[in-house]
This record gives C-alpha cells, structure tokens and sequence, in this order.
C-alpha cells in the first residue's frame, strides 16, 4: 500500500552555492513572510542550500502553518505523520489539547494540521488527510471519511487521491465495492506514471477488459457505452423473468465488476432465479445463509435447503457443500454415509474439492470401512487438479506403496 511521501509543495533547486538566494529567503522568513518560511523549512527538511535539520524544518513549518499557509500546514502535517524533527511547543500543544480534548499523539497532531490545509482545498493534505482515517492513524478508522477527502483530492488531480480511491473502489472499503470504477480512477493516476496505479491497473485489466483498459478515450468512451447497454439489456430480460439473466444479475452484483457491490440486489435476483429453479442461484444462495452473508443472517435451515435443491440438480458445488453440512452437522444431524455419498458424486463430476474430502473419508473411516488405497486414489486426483493435499499423499505412501502413488 502506498503511504504517501513527503509532498513538496513548491519546486526548490538551490545548491549548496547559491548563498545570496539563501540569504533572502531566511531574511524574508524572519520577517514574517509565510511562504518564504515554509520554502525555509523547505530547504532545512531537503538539505538543500543549507544544513539539513528536521527540528529548524519542524519550526519554520509552524511559523508559517500558524498563519495559515496550506503548504507549510500540509508539509508540518508530514512532519508529525512521520515523527522528523518534532520539538514540543507548548503553544501548540495547547491549541491542539483545545482542539481534539486529551489526544496528544503525534499522529493526531498530524490529521489537525492536514485538517487545516484539506479544508482550505489543498490537494495533497486531502489526500494525506484521507490516509489518516483509512488506516487508523490520529483518529478513529473511517473508510467512508477517507473516500470523502481521497475524492476531494482526485477530483483537483492528486495522483495520490486518485490511486487511493481507485483502491477503495477496489475493495469496496467506504464506497460499494465497483472494480470497473477502481479501472477508471487507477487509470487517472498512472497517466500521472504512479507506479502503484499503474501495477493495479495492469493485474485487473488481465481479469476482465474494463473500460479504462483502453488507453485510448475514444475506445474507453465505446467500451463504457457498450458495457452500459450490456447491463441494460441484462436487467430488462432479469425483469421480464428470465432465470439465467436474474442469476447473472444478481451475480454481477455480487462481484461488484461492472456495476456497483449492493448486497440487497444480490438476494433479491439469486431469489428470483432460485424460486424458478435455477441450480446456480439455489447455490450462491445457500452460500449467503450458510455464511450469513450479503445482508441475511446466518439461517442453516435455508442453507441447507436451497443447497440441498441445486444439489439435487447435480450442481457439483452444491453436492460438495452439501457433503460438509453432513459431515459437520450443520443444519443436519451428521451423517458421515450422507456425506460420503454427496462427495463422491461431485467428485465423479471432477470437483477436486470433494476429491481431497473424499479422500480423508477413507484414509479416516468416516462414513466407509477404511480403505487408504482409495484415499490415495482420489487424494492423487486432487493433485492433478491443482488441490495438493501434499502431506497427507506423502504420509500415505511413506508407509506403503499404493497403486496411486506418485
């Protein structure tokens, strides 16, 4: 995750010669000008021009964030976030004890002055403000706080605003979870080549082509337009009862891709098309009462009967779950022969889940006579499947060669 880094709020290249130039800026500094001390402690904090010295870095920023410079607010924000240079100042001290009641750690002090600046609509104190509430620090976790500044920052054209709500997007964190949004907003940023974005971008847009896969906006526009009339059309056959086109529905609901995350939508189109039989709906549905997921509370006896409805229907995923219920007792009273008897018919169907679990049946006598050959057999075809139970597989044959052996 990226943490932004110390944001230099104006462009100083001053060498280590340039006394003159270093003479007038400390003058103007002492006089009062608020520019010149943050460009002051500019220089103190990069070392350029003049010894480097976060504490004088730390003192210029103050002076000149207490008269209410937005740069010197943000850099002093920094400057706390990072604990560089920090000399307590009972002056301030009081004004923050005023301020935010009993809380004196730097991390604090850090949100009051990017507060300051954010407020007065500084991009980068935005953003950095963002940062504070997204991962704890100073205040109180609020995700939907941190999406409120990082907006406000990628909407100026902060590079870092735009990557972290590109981020939230991502994983639904403060704002509905809406990956074809995250494309759009990572895009944005790795225009301005934040490697971050750029990284993101790259891995999501391998999935799926999402419309800011384009780079080119004529095409994005076209792909956008298209994706559009693809949801459009998908909702009208949903609404009109189609049960393939509800499941979908609800299923791009579920995802959060191509349409907002909205666990509501998402039961009511996997119920639509589960009451009209369709197998994939019954099981995704059992899925959320199983879990107590997507806005219903836990419910095992609906688990267990939408499960057991696809399940019947040869869903392969739905055999296998419907085997665990048994197997634990969830909903059911446990039954190990039950449970056997749905995991062998997923697995005949290649289910390399219900493989490995079959394969523990017979290596522990569950439900069957022992029999670890079998285990072998269905535990080696796992393996192939790409589910290495590779302990249980070695352990079996360390103690005798079976048939299935590798």
């Amino acid at each position: 995750m990226k943490k932004t880094a110390f944001l230099f709020a104006l462009s100083l290249v001053i060498s280590a010669c340039a006394q003159d130039e270093t003479a007038k800026i400390r003058m103007a500094a002492e006089q009062g000008d608020a520019a010149a001390q943050n460009n002051l402690g500019l220089m103190y904090a990069k070392g350029e021009g003049i010894t480097q010295d976060d504490a004088q870095a730390v003192a210029w920023f103050t002076k000149a964030a207490e008269q209410g410079y937005a740069d010197a607010q943000n850099n002093l924000g920094i400057m706390y976030m990072d604990n560089w240079g920090i000399v307590r100042n009972t002056m301030l001290a009081a004004v923050i004890d005023q301020t935010l009641g009993s809380e004196r750690e730097d991390g604090a002090k850090a949100v009051f002055w990017f507060r300051k600046a954010a407020e007065q609509g500084h991009a980068d104190a935005q953003c950095n403000l963002g940062i504070m509430y997204h991962f704890a620090k100073g205040v109180e976790q609020d995700w939907a706080q941190a999406a409120d500044w990082y907006r406000k920052s990628a909407e100026q054209g902060s590079d870092c605003g735009q990557f972290h709500l590109g981020y939230l997007y991502d994983d639904g964190l403060g704002v509905p979870k809406h990956i074809a949004q995250a494309t759009v907003w990572y895009r944005k940023a790795a225009e301005q080549d934040n490697s971050y974005a750029r990284e993101r971008l790259d891995a999501l847009c391998k999935e799926k082509n999402y419309p800011a896969c384009n780079t080119d906006d004529s095409m994005m526009a076209q792909a956008t337009a298209a994706q559009e009339k693809a949801l459009s059309e998908l909702r009208a056959a949903a609404e009109q009862g189609d049960a393939a086109a509800q499941f979908e529905l609800g299923a791009a609901y579920d995802k959060g891709e191509d349409i907002a995350e909205d666990d509501a939508q998402v039961i009511v189109w996997y119920r639509k098309a589960a009451e009209q039989g369709n197998a994939d709906a019954q099981f995704y549905l059992g899925r959320k009462y199983y879990w107590g997921a997507g806005g219903v509370f836990r419910d095992w006896a609906q688990a267990v009967a939408w499960t057991r409805k696809s399940a019947a229907q040869g869903h392969a995923a739905a055999q296998t779950g419907l085997g665990q219920m048994y197997e634990q007792g969830e909903g059911v009273t446990q039954n190990y022969a039950q449970a056997m008897d749905w995991y062998r018919k997923a697995a005949e169907q290649g289910d390399i889940l219900a493989s490995s679990l079959l394969g523990r049946m017979y290596e522990n006598g569950r439900g069957v006579a022992m029999d670890k050959a079998q285990a072998v057999t269905w535990y080696r075809k796992a393996a192939e499947g790409g589910l290495l139970n590779a302990t249980a597989l070695e352990e079996l044959c360390a103690e005798k060669s079976y048939p299935d052996c590798p």
